[in-house]
């Protein structure tokens, strides 16, 4: 597998090739942001686009994180990740985020998924450290 990080500087060229990845991924989200939002917090350098292809070339995945500086540590969360034959290249991935995450001077690595997450990551050196719940809020009066 090759995992590539994508500058800010080359987001545009590589973005008809990776949207639909990370359209699927931002549909089991909560509305936080759009395709739009994405293109735009990458082409400002706040989020790094990553792309996983395989050794032929074939694009198989896509994948946006950020560097988070929180109080007392320093971590890259996985905002978005989405594509075909994970078991193929999750494990590459994660490696070259750990040494990304690593050079950016952060302790850990987060991500917030659907539960099958937590299964699908757990032989990568990842836990379960909480649950997430949300509310709507009705604003109608």
């Amino acid at each position: 597998m090759i995992v590539t990080p994508i500058t800010f500087d080359r987001v545009v060229d590589y973005w008809r090739h990776v949207d639909h990845f990370l359209v699927k991924a931002i549909s089991h989200g909560q509305q936080e942001f759009d395709v739009y939002d994405v293109l735009a917090e990458c082409i400002r350098g706040n989020w790094l686009l990553w792309t996983i292809r395989s050794e032929e070339e074939l694009l198989q995945a896509a994948a946006v994180t950020q560097v988070v500086q929180y109080h007392k540590s320093r971590k890259v969360r996985i905002i978005l990740l989405g594509g075909f034959g994970m078991k193929d290249w999750l494990g590459e991935f994660i490696e070259e985020l750990d040494k990304y995450a690593k050079n950016m001077g952060c302790d850990q690595i987060e991500a917030f998924g659907r539960k099958g997450w937590v299964k699908a990551s757990k032989h990568l050196g990842f836990k379960e450290a909480y649950t997430q719940v949300v509310k709507e809020v009705n604003n109608n009066g």
